[in-house]
């Protein structure tokens, strides 16, 4: 919006292209995970994931994919933004507000930018640690069964804190769009909204 100087309403005259965008590229992603039976479930959530065998080509690689481009159209947005920042301190109006819009699309993408990068690498460990830590709990818990008074079966490195590092994460962006989405604009707009409908 700001590189091509569109308008509100030039950017709905595309919004459903974006839809279309947004939402074929990871639907082809999980119809093509179920068709090739590539999911299983997550032994610690219970939630059906993609296997950790096709964990690169079915998550990975899309995500790393997806995070260099919006990282890519985050620099030419900020970059865009200097310059309309640049061109409006040159005509002498208060830019004020575009800086505090700067300022949180910066905040924004570091809360998203981090905690997604955090994500793959706890997604790219587990898929080549989970097999061999799987083949350890079995062989310990072998072990244990053929062992007298066995009551606890030793470490074997199983990764839980990994799990839980990644499920975090991949909440985290989640919990960053909530924080940009529910700001005091969107706040007055619902509770005008809300008026509107009660008095209706």
């Amino acid at each position: 919006s700001a590189a091509k100087k569109w308008s509100t309403e030039a950017l709905g005259n595309i919004a459903s292209y974006s839809h279309v965008a947004a939402w074929t590229f990871p639907a082809v992603f999980a119809v093509g995970a179920q068709v090739l039976h590539k999911v299983s479930a997550d032994e610690l959530t219970g939630m059906c994931q993609v296997s950790d065998a096709a964990a690169i080509p079915f998550m990975v690689t899309p995500h790393t994919v997806l995070l260099f481009f919006g990282c890519l159209l985050a620099y030419l947005g900020g970059a865009a933004l200097i310059r309309v920042r640049k061109a409006v301190k040159l005509v002498g109006r208060s830019t004020s507000k575009l800086e505090r819009l700067m300022s949180r699309l910066v905040i924004f993408g570091l809360l998203y930018i981090i905690p997604a990068l955090g994500s793959l690498s706890c997604i790219l460990y587990e898929s080549f640690n989970k097999p061999r830590w799987q083949s350890l709990s079995l062989a310990a818990a072998f072990e244990c069964q053929y062992r007298s008074g066995c009551s606890q079966l030793p470490s074997t490195g199983s990764g839980v804190e990994i799990a839980l590092l990644r499920i975090f994460l991949s909440l985290a962006g989640g919990i960053a769009t909530g924080m940009w989405v529910w700001s005091e604009k969107t706040c007055r707009v619902w509770v005008v909204r809300c008026r509107t409908k009660h008095s209706a």
